[in-house]
């Protein structure tokens, strides 16, 4: 792997995992039960993914729970779904192993873009 690499993925994983334990040092839940609806249906959904007949790759089923979760959860219960449902994406029923430093990146992108979107709406 080349030094850019390594380093864009250093940076990706710093700056996702400060992003997601700020926010998750802010927990508070304003109604515990939709978030556990929530978070079990997008849970029992992460390994969906659609293929799209224009696109080469598939599509996950996880992005339409963030948004969800944007409008209708506290950031940090967002975030936390978010990552849960990225970390278990990448582990069920994968074709090929997935290595730690895939499953990082994946995550810690995943909680920058959750925030990112949570902070502009």
């Amino acid at each position: 792997m080349s030094l850019k690499a390594r380093l864009y993925i250093a940076i990706a994983a710093i700056l996702g995992c400060s992003l997601a334990a700020n926010e998750l040092a802010h927990w508070h839940s304003e109604l515990p039960l939709r978030f556990w609806w929530y978070f079990t249906a997008g849970m029992l959904t992460a390994g969906l993914k659609v293929s799209l007949p224009a696109l080469k790759g598939t599509l996950s089923l996880n992005f339409l729970f963030i948004l969800f979760g944007i409008v209708e959860l506290t950031l940090p219960e967002t975030v936390l779904m978010a990552c849960a449902m990225t970390g278990l994406q990448c582990l069920w029923h994968s074709r090929k192993k997935t290595r730690p430093v895939q499953l990082l990146f994946n995550i810690c992108t995943v909680a920058i873009a959750t925030v990112t979107t949570g902070s502009v709406y």
